[in-house]
């Protein structure tokens, strides 16, 4: 099964990547790192992306900015930036599987 992990360079995503990678054709997905590279908050370099890689059978999402301290260390601003890098880059991908043969998605 041909499975792309986006974010797939990141903590989360890189385990999630190593144990599909024992039984699967795995693509990881990064910002700036991994087999390809894209910004999923830009439904343009998502499109690219997957005109890219062509057919896959699954997508998994593990991507978005995430915030690590509190409110009061990190401001209102740093946690705006992770909801819209999360929501949108769900949403973009989102779009793309509902247009497209992809058997599975799952986006979080």
């Amino acid at each position: 099964m041909k499975t792309v992990v986006v974010g797939g360079t990141g903590l989360v995503g890189s385990e999630v990547a190593k144990l599909l990678g024992q039984e699967h054709e795995v693509i990881t997905v990064g910002r700036s790192s991994g087999d390809m590279q894209a910004d999923i908050e830009d439904k343009a370099s998502v499109e690219v992306l997957f005109e890219k890689i062509g057919a896959v059978d699954a997508i998994i999402s593990v991507a978005g900015d995430g915030v690590f301290g509190g409110f009061d260390e990190e401001g209102d601003h740093a946690y705006e930036r992770a909801l819209q890098s999360k929501v949108m880059g769900q949403v973009n991908l989102t779009v793309l599987v509902t247009n497209t043969s992809t058997r599975v998605a799952l986006l979080f």
